[in-house]
């Protein structure tokens, strides 16, 4: 099995230099979309390799007299690195990061801070990696997982290299997803409920190793099993774990005000490691913008860009079905909202409209726009246990009708905090789970593990 792997970047290449090819047919990857599809030509292509050269164009063309397509030689290996090439600076590429944000007022709105539409990549550690420790194992909706073994001082490591499917085409806008991801893992190395990155370069991160499933395994398990054997106070564990991965983000570098949001919460998201669900595709996330002229966050008038369905927040279905109040949130509010859904699932072990009767997504909007919320069992909804209470307390301010009185993920992750502190007595109480067995023939979300691996 070959496996190639190609690094790009996010970023387009200034006026000042440009890729010198001496054949007129010649086109970027993302641009040539029938050739460079998945790498796989869709015919035939009877050509040689050509010789690229990177050199100022304003340059002497008589130094580049080997760029043309020519026979496979150790001549033409040799003549495809220029003699005395311009050393590569910063200044040759402009940032383009912002060119995929929308949504904003750009005449009134602007970025937070510079690191927002920045990566920090060190694409080196990519290139020191032994591939022929690689095994497959899994994939999601546009990436794929592999685990791959690192040894240091006589120890092995295990770690996981996510990319891009080899097959999809590799677009300026897949490369900006692959950005943000990387990004905000390293900015929220700190937190407990965020997995740990160990590098980025362009279309691939690698992070932590977590073998033991997502959270949607685990609900899937409970449901097939009747039910989760897990205690209301470790429901009430793992409720604080999401929501303190949301306050993670939102409060990047401790500031008042989010500088992203996630976008795509679901139970998807979370794996587990070490007793702790840990938030991670940040792919989706979007930089929250500044308003220049009244120091506050903008709103987003342009939508979120993602596929509707009844897990998604109550202002994308106001917005969705034309509800004529809708009025435009700031974009953390959403991710508030839908942090509650899946806490919903964790204390219920059912998914949001689901009982009495499963609900399409524009019924469920509909009920939301009425003020209506998804039913919680009778068991719950009576209960006096103190886990409970809190669950049911943090679910009423997740779901908070009017965005502008919807309380940050923060003040939520501290209100449930309090409350495990006044349950256990204890200051620092552990918020680690250890989670039911599930049925050893149950296989992990999505994965194909065993037709990829011997």
């Amino acid at each position: 099995c070959l496996l190639v792997f190609e690094f790009h970047t996010s970023w387009k290449v200034s006026k000042k230099y440009g890729a010198h090819v001496n054949d007129s047919s010649f086109e970027a990857p993302h641009e040539q979309k029938s050739d460079w599809a998945g790498l796989r030509p869709s015919r035939p292509r009877k050509v040689y390799p050509r010789a690229v050269s990177i050199d100022p164009l304003d340059g002497d063309d008589n130094n580049n007299k080997n760029a043309a397509p020519v026979p496979y030689t150790k001549k033409f290996e040799h003549n495809s690195v220029p003699r005395n090439p311009p050393q590569i600076t910063p200044s040759w590429f402009e940032p383009n990061a912002a060119d995929f944000v929308g949504g904003y007022d750009e005449n009134v709105c602007e970025p937070m801070y510079d690191w927002q539409l920045e990566s920090f990549p060190n694409c080196n550690k990519f290139h020191e990696l032994d591939l022929s420790t690689m095994r497959f194992v899994n994939s999601g909706g546009s990436r794929s997982a592999f685990e791959l073994k690192e040894e240091f001082d006589g120890i092995s490591n295990k770690f996981i290299y996510k990319s891009v499917k080899f097959y999809r085409e590799i677009s300026p806008r897949g490369q900006e997803e692959q950005r943000k991801d990387g990004l905000l893992l390293e900015r929220m190395s700190s937190s407990p409920f965020i997995p740990d990155i160990h590098g980025y370069c362009s279309l691939a991160v690698m992070m932590d190793f977590m073998p033991e499933g997502s959270m949607h395994d685990y609900i899937k398990g409970a449901r097939l099993a009747g039910g989760s054997t897990l205690s209301p106070v470790d429901r009430l564990k793992i409720v604080i774990q999401i929501a303190g991965s949301v306050a993670a983000l939102h409060s990047i570098d401790n500031t008042e005000q989010p500088s992203f949001f996630h976008n795509d919460l679901c139970c998807h998201q979370y794996l587990f490691q070490d007793g702790i669900f840990k938030l991670n595709d940040f792919n989706y996330a979007r930089p929250i913008y500044m308003n220049k002229n009244k120091n506050e966050r903008c709103t987003m008038n342009g939508g979120f860009g993602m596929s509707m369905w009844s897990a998604r927040s109550l202002e994308e279905h106001q917005m969705s079905l034309g509800y004529r109040h809708y009025k435009a949130p700031v974009p953390d509010k959403i991710d508030v909202w839908m942090m509650g859904n899946i806490m919903h699932i964790i204390m219920t072990d059912l998914y949001i409209f689901e009982e009495p009767e499963n609900l399409k997504w524009r019924v469920a909007g509909q009920r939301m726009i009425q003020g209506k919320r998804t039913e919680i069992p009778e068991h719950i909804r009576n209960s006096n246990d103190p886990s409970y209470v809190a669950m049911m307390k943090a679910l009423d301010m997740t779901w908070t009708y009017e965005w502008s009185e919807r309380p940050s993920a923060r003040s939520i992750t501290d209100y449930l905090m309090g409350e495990l502190r006044k349950i256990t007595g204890e200051e620092d109480p552990d918020l680690r789970v250890t989670l039911p067995e599930r049925d050893p023939k149950q296989k992990n979300t999505e994965s194909d593990f065993d037709y990829h691996n011997d």
